[in-house]
């Protein structure tokens, strides 16, 4: 088992991670030294990262988790579709399955930072292969038209830096371009 955290700061969890029994933790740093993921592995041998949110888009998922500080299906599906393995694809399935004709689902928070991540093509492949297999004709979702306003605005862009964890398992990490 894997389980996933998206943290303001590392600071309110030293406590915590101090009373839990683990088997071992490693903290990786930015250049800089500032941490950006803690990955380790409980006593009985459930896996965990922990990530300290450091985008633009790691903020708005803490901004939007519910009361039971759990991230929304839109904000589980653009991580997702930032790393595209192959249990991130059935997990994306799943949650279209769970939400038909994407009812309940803040399509304009993934359009948006879809674009954003540059994930957008994936999003809209996910979106196609719904419609199809669902017999859907109607269009679920629509690109956000380009108005005078929004085509000058820059876009911030992020790079995709990918790795090797200390238990074996890739990782993906979006770093903000200047």
């Amino acid at each position: 088992m894997d389980v996933d955290f998206v943290v303001s700061s590392l600071a309110s969890l030293e406590r915590r991670l101090e009373r839990m029994q683990l088997a071992r933790v490693r903290v990786l740093e930015e250049p800089e030294g500032s941490p950006y993921l803690v990955q380790g592995e409980t006593a009985d041998g459930m896996h965990f990262d922990i990530y300290v949110a450091s985008i633009d888009f790691e903020n708005a998922v803490l901004a939007t988790k519910d009361d039971k500080h759990v991230a929304s299906a839109e904000a589980v599906i653009l991580y997702k579709l930032m790393a595209m393995r192959r249990e991130d694809v059935d997990d994306v399935r799943s949650i279209l399955d769970n939400h038909p004709g994407l009812k309940g689902l803040d399509v304009e928070f993934i359009e948006r930072w879809a674009a954003e991540l540059d994930v957008q093509d994936e999003w809209h492949g996910f979106v196609a292969e719904y419609q199809k297999a669902n017999n859907v004709r109607s269009q679920l979702i629509l690109p956000a038209s380009d108005t005078g306003d929004q085509a000058n605005t820059p876009k911030t862009r992020y790079v995709k830096k990918q790795g090797v964890d200390t238990l074996g398992r890739r990782y993906t990490r979006w770093i903000r371009q200047a």
